[in-house]
């Protein structure tokens, strides 16, 4: 038995459409994973591109360009450190260059702590438990962390808190209590030490 030619013509047709089909998706196909190899051809080429013009410094040259970074701006060890080996230099070499910095006055950890202590006090109003941890984050030592922390004037301090706690506590509509708790909590928030802000409002008219 043989089937109409319309219906052979029919799935003749058919046959046709879903080779058609299959082909163009397998041009398509070819078409996307060409443009994604030309796209990482060009990223690697940009890539070497940047990696040749990369200006290498060498240990001479790293020396000079951190005592210029230096003497702009005061700088701990930890970021020299990190800016010559961007440049190229090894750490060994960074480290070399930041004990000749070291001895020629350039970079001094315990000076560099005292500008962070009093700048973030003065600009930030931290308190000294968050300053001294982002100098331990920076990798300043614990004697060069109190030497910082001390050159913070006291009685600046204990002020500064009172005027902190006194603007936060009146902005709070909510009862003395609550007032007191937020406001010891903010300024707890800002690094400051729970034994400060006592004696910062101890004779103040505040329940707590």
């Amino acid at each position: 038995y043989l089937p109409p030619y319309g219906v052979l013509a029919q799935e003749e047709q058919k046959i046709q459409t879903f080779f058609s089909f299959n082909l163009l998706i397998f041009y398509f196909t070819l078409f996307i994973l060409y443009c994604i190899s030309s796209c990482l051809r060009l990223l690697l080429s940009l890539q070497k591109k940047s990696m040749t013009q990369k200006k290498l410094y060498t240990f001479s040259q790293g020396l000079e360009y951190a005592k210029d970074y230096c003497a702009k701006e005061e700088r701990c060890q930890s970021q020299v450190i990190e800016k010559l080996m961007s440049l190229g230099l090894t750490k060994q070499e960074s480290e070399d260059c930041v004990a000749e910095l070291i001895c020629q006055g350039y970079i001094n950890e315990q000076r560099y702590a005292e500008l962070f202590a009093v700048s973030k006090f003065h600009q930030n109003k931290w308190g000294k438990i968050k300053i001294a941890y982002y100098l331990k984050q920076k990798r300043i030592s614990e004697p060069c962390i109190k030497k910082g922390l001390e050159a913070i004037d006291y009685n600046e301090y204990i002020s500064l808190i009172e005027e902190i706690f006194s603007k936060k506590y009146f902005s709070i509509s909510k009862d003395k209590k609550i007032k007191t708790k937020k406001s010891f909590d903010y300024l707890l928030g800002k690094g400051f030490a729970y034994n400060d802000i006592v004696e910062a409002i101890k004779d103040k008219d505040y329940d707590f």
